[in-house]
C-alpha cells in the first residue's frame, strides 16, 4: 500500500512539474530564433524551420514576433541579393553557351 501511494505521488508530482516547466518556457527567446536572427533563415535545417515558425506562433509578444520576422526576412533578402549578383556554376556556363549559339545563328 505504501509503495503504490509513493509511486502515485511521484507520478502526480512529476507530471505537475513538467506542466509548470512547459508554461515557463519562453518561446520568444528560443535558441532557434536566436540562430535565425544571427545567421539567417536559410542556415536552419528543415526541422529547425518548422520549430522556428512554431516558436514564433507560441510567442505571446506579437510586436516582437513582427520585428523578428521583418529582421530575419530583410537580412535574408539582403544576403540573397548579394549572392544573386554573381552568375557562376554549371547553369551560368550553359547559359553563356546558349547565348553565344543564338548570337551565332542570328548573325549568320
Amino acid at each position: 500500500m505504501v509503495k503504490t501511494s509513493t509511486i502515485l505521488t511521484f507520478l502526480i508530482l512529476s507530471t505537475a512539474q513538467s506542466q509548470i516547466d512547459k508554461e515557463k518556457k519562453d518561446f520568444c527567446n528560443s535558441l532557434i530564433i536566436k540562430q535565425a536572427r544571427e545567421s539567417g533563415f536559410r542556415s536552419l535545417n528543415f526541422s529547425e524551420k518548422i520549430q522556428y515558425h512554431l516558436d514564433l506562433r507560441k510567442c505571446e509578444n506579437k510586436i516582437f514576433v513582427k520585428s523578428v520576422r521583418k529582421e530575419v526576412n530583410d537580412s535574408q533578402l539582403a544576403s540573397d541579393s548579394e549572392k544573386a549578383k554573381t552568375f557562376t556554376g554549371k547553369s551560368s556556363s550553359f547559359a553563356y553557351c546558349i547565348i553565344l549559339f543564338i548570337t551565332y545563328l542570328t548573325l549568320n
